[in-house]
């Protein structure tokens, strides 16, 4: 029989992300990345800025274990051994913030622009990729603690614009959990997508309230989920109805 499902062209994707970087690990960074996302200062301290390059690579060691029949070995277990995830990216604005994070820099004062390189190695980060698209879906991986590094050489050509390639290299965080009110254990962070069957096809929706620079929301009531008007701006796509959403306890069309 053959198959039937639908193909849906609107997965294709393209587009480049966003690398958000903040020096304080775990949801305390995080959370300043989202605050920062939905303000006006939105490309500017803690984001690289333009990327040309990003990718995420997970990694998994896994062990075979094989039995003899017959006089063949046949695999009747896999197990895992190792786990790992990094993002590569590179950068093409090549300002103070991005050069220091790139040498391992240390400020020796607090408000100079002058910094100690070589000084920080070790330094660990929370992090997002931050990916929006006007051509395909929208994504973000959140990661809690990473240890950021140089990945090859900086380079000067008079006949090129410079960037540089840098690592998340995602560390094991096990104290960070996602969700509410069930939080489950998230060590190497979450991906967060929007649902598509419960989105609508416009994909910023706001009815009653003109679309700003960075909050979007449907404040139109639901004749069926919604206790009252919807207000949920953030910066992101609006979910109008979700699996999620409450019923009316009456059962009335609001």
């Amino acid at each position: 029989m053959a198959y039937s499902g639908h193909i849906n062209s609107d997965n294709y994707t393209v587009g480049m992300a966003y690398i958000f970087l903040h020096p304080t690990t775990g949801s305390t960074g995080l959370a300043s990345i989202d605050a920062q996302i939905g303000s006006a200062a939105y490309h500017t301290h803690f984001c690289v800025g333009n990327t040309v390059n990003a990718e995420i690579a997970p990694d998994v060691t896994y062990l075979d274990h094989f039995i003899s029949i017959n006089g063949e070995r046949r695999k009747d277990k896999t197990v895992v051994t190792t786990k790992s995830i990094s993002v590569t990216f590179t950068f093409d604005e090549i300002n103070a913030t991005n050069v220091k994070r790139f040498l391992y820099g240390f400020e020796s004062t607090a408000a100079s622009p002058t910094f100690i390189v070589n000084a920080s190695p070790t330094k660990e980060f929370s992090a997002q990729i931050y990916f929006t698209t006007q051509v395909g879906r929208d994504f973000i991986y959140k990661i809690p603690r990473a240890a950021l590094k140089s990945d090859g050489n900086l380079a000067f050509d008079p006949e090129d614009l410079m960037n540089a390639n840098m690592m998340l290299d995602v560390l094991y965080d096990s104290t960070y959990t996602q969700g509410s009110p069930t939080a489950y254990d998230a060590p190497y962070g979450y991906n967060k997508m929007p649902l598509y069957l419960e989105m609508s096809t416009a994909k910023w929706v706001n009815s009653g309230k003109p679309k700003s620079d960075y909050r979007y929301g449907n404040p139109e009531p639901s004749q069926e989920y919604t206790l009252g008007r919807c207000r949920d701006y953030w910066g992101g796509l609006a979910l109008l109805m979700t699996s999620l959403s409450a019923h009316h306890p009456s059962g009335m069309m609001i």
